[in-house]
C-alpha cells in the first residue's frame, strides 16, 4: 500500500521489481509527457527487465493511493523454480506474440 504521491520507477532507473496493480492508478510518462494511465490488473516491468536491470524508458508515478503486488528478482527466481511449466507457457506466448508482430 502506497499513500499519497510518489514514484515507483523513474525514467532511466533500472527495474528492481515487477509490479501488478491491485487498486489505484499509476501514471506512465516520458520526458514529462503522459503516455498512459495504468490501473487494476496492469503490470509494470517485465521479468526480463528485472532480471538484467534494464533501465526504464518511462517514469511510473502515482498521485494518490495505490495498492501493488511487488515481485523482486529473488521472488521470480523462486517462482520459476516452483512453476517451470507455467514459465515456459509465458515464454512461448511471448515468442509467438513477437512472431506475429514481425
Amino acid at each position: 500500500e502506497l499513500h499519497g504521491a510518489g514514484v515507483l520507477v523513474d525514467e532511466g532507473e533500472p527495474f528492481r521489481h515487477m509490479y501488478i496493480i491491485r487498486s489505484g492508478e499509476v501514471n506512465v510518462s516520458r520526458g514529462g509527457k503522459t503516455a498512459a494511465v495504468l490501473s487494476r490488473g496492469d503490470f509494470i516491468g517485465e521479468l526480463h527487465d528485472v532480471d538484467i536491470n534494464i533501465p526504464s524508458p518511462y517514469r511510473f508515478s502515482h498521485s494518490g493511493d495505490v495498492s501493488l503486488f511487488a515481485l523482486s528478482r529473488e521472488d521470480m527466481v523462486d517462482f520459476t523454480r516452483q512453476n517451470p511449466g507455467l514459465v515456459m507457457k509465458f515464454k512461448l506466448g511471448y515468442l509467438l506474440e513477437g512472431a506475429h508482430t514481425k
